[in-house]
């Protein structure tokens, strides 16, 4: 417990240091980037810590702004819970895709086969006009989707043996994830929902006393 409640606290001490070493050009505060990383790990299909680690290296490389980290991140912890590949590999692909969509896109594309002609025609239509922002953004949004789905199907196509030993691999992370959240600190989202379910508790029909007679008299 000592070491789940150290591990679990280490989230926020390393989005922090992450936020201050870059000057928050992720522009996230802490509590935002704890309640990112369980979009993260519901998407993802990984653990709140393990989408906490990426998140992490998304923060910290100081390349992405506030609207793009949930696709990066998400996309990052699917591709390496599905088939290995690294995170930082992950990372450098979106961040070529920013800065050169239809480049970066073309050379993706050879290899991973993810784009339709419509899509690449849209993406270099966005840059030959100037607005690279844009053509960055869709160029990254068609990666993120074809990966993240991709993810998806490797997965969903196991064997039945490799289905077995990722079950029981998912069932300890979650017992060790339940762990590491003791020394996690508690957001503004986590507050909202125990307040949420306290009010829904006291205003329950079904329960004695409630909009009744039993307390009256």
């Amino acid at each position: 417990l000592a070491t789940a409640w150290y591990k679990g606290a280490q989230d926020a001490t390393e989005f922090n240091k992450q936020l201050i070493l870059t000057g928050n050009y992720a522009g996230q505060a802490v509590g935002q980037l704890h309640d990112l990383a369980k979009e993260v790990s519901d998407v993802a299909g990984v653990t709140i810590g393990d989408a906490a680690q990426t998140l992490t290296k998304v923060v910290g490389s100081g390349r992405f702004n506030s609207s793009q980290l949930k696709d990066v991140a998400t996309t990052a912890a699917a591709l390496n819970d599905a088939i290995g590949q690294s995170v930082d590999t992950t990372l450098r692909n979106f961040q070529l895709l920013y800065e050169e969509p239809t480049k970066a896109s073309a050379e993706l594309n050879q290899t991973l086969h993810y784009l339709t002609a419509s899509q690449y025609e849209h993406i270099s239509a966005l840059e030959r006009t100037g607005d690279v922002e844009a053509a960055g953004e869709a160029a990254a949004k068609a990666y993120s989707q074809a990966e993240q789905q991709r993810s998806q199907q490797v997965i969903d196509n196991l064997g039945t043996i490799d289905h077995l030993v990722r079950a029981v691999s998912d069932t300890w992370g979650a017992y060790w994830d339940a762990a590491l959240g003791i020394g996690r600190s508690q957001t503004a989202s986590d507050q909202l929902e125990v307040v949420q379910s306290r009010i829904k508790s006291l205003t329950d029909p079904s329960r004695p006393g409630v909009f009744g007679m039993g307390n009256i008299g």
